[in-house]
């Protein structure tokens, strides 16, 4: 039996498209895998620029979001889908009403104004930049700047939760804990209060470091004996308790919920 072909999605968007995009994508994890093909068409702002844009995608029978916030664009994006008879939804449309009519207050649009190069964005490439360089124990004597310690054992999703934090704009460092080995003198110097230890069940673990042994012919003694991994968590947890800093156990969640409960351990959101 022949495999359905994925539904074609059509974003058009004004400026970046990049929030939309995400929206989108996060809706779509609620339907079976490979069931939509994506097309996101980006700067959109003159009615010239639109027109090109529908002619191109008049062949694909898209389903058609937009999240254009100029008026006389969304009347011929409207106008367009209704004449080929194609879902179309404006993603800024219901939530700016919404917010027009509780704050009664009256929007204008100023497409600009969502991506703009301002100070929140300038500090997300500063949280970046420290973070890529304070990465699995790094730059320790600078560690005081950051705005949080992420500790835990080799394969904790360290690397990519300080990642995901730094792309909302804060400075991270991350130290891998060696049992076995002394831990840094900088680490509990400056701002334990900043530190949030991350866990993972032992299992799990093993999971995880057996498919990285796949890929490293020389894993280290241990790396991926059950009961070595179990004794170096329980040592780990240990260290989180006699420094009283929060712990988070990141088995049954993806990174982008990892970070949100650090933040929400450390009061950050």
């Amino acid at each position: 039996m022949k495999a359905k072909d994925p539904q074609t999605i059509v974003l058009l968007s004004d400026s970046t498209g990049d929030l939309g995009e995400r929206m989108i994508r996060a809706f779509t994890t609620q339907f079976p895998k490979d069931a939509f093909s994506f097309r996101v068409f980006s700067f959109i702002q003159k009615k010239e620029e639109l027109k090109k844009v529908l002619h191109e995608i008049s062949s694909l029978n898209p389903i058609l979001f937009h999240t254009t916030l100029v008026v006389d664009l969304k009347r011929d994006i409207e106008a367009f889908a209704n004449k080929r008879k194609l879902p179309v939804y404006d993603l800024t449309g219901g939530a700016m009403e919404f917010l027009e009519k509780s704050s009664k207050l009256e929007s204008s649009p100023h497409p600009a104004l969502l991506h703009e190069l301002n100070q929140e964005y300038e500090s997300r490439i500063r949280s970046l930049d420290f973070t890529v360089g304070h990465d699995d124990g790094l730059n320790l004597e600078t560690i005081r700047q950051a705005d949080i310690v992420l500790l835990g054992v080799s394969r904790t999703s360290k690397t990519p939760t300080s990642i995901y934090l730094a792309y909302k704009g804060y400075k991270v460092a991350n130290v891998p804990l060696v049992k076995g080995l002394p831990l840094p003198e900088e680490l509990l110097k400056h701002h334990i209060r900043k530190i949030v230890g991350l866990t993972i069940e032992a299992d799990k673990l093993r999971e995880i470091r057996l498919k990285r042994a796949e890929e490293d012919r020389n894993p280290g003694h241990g790396y991926t004996d059950r009961n070595t991994i179990e004794k170096e968590l329980e040592w780990a947890y240990s260290l989180f308790m006699e420094w009283g800093c929060p712990v988070v156990d990141v088995t049954h969640h993806a990174v982008e919920e990892t970070a949100a409960l650090v933040l929400k351990a450390l009061c950050l959101r």
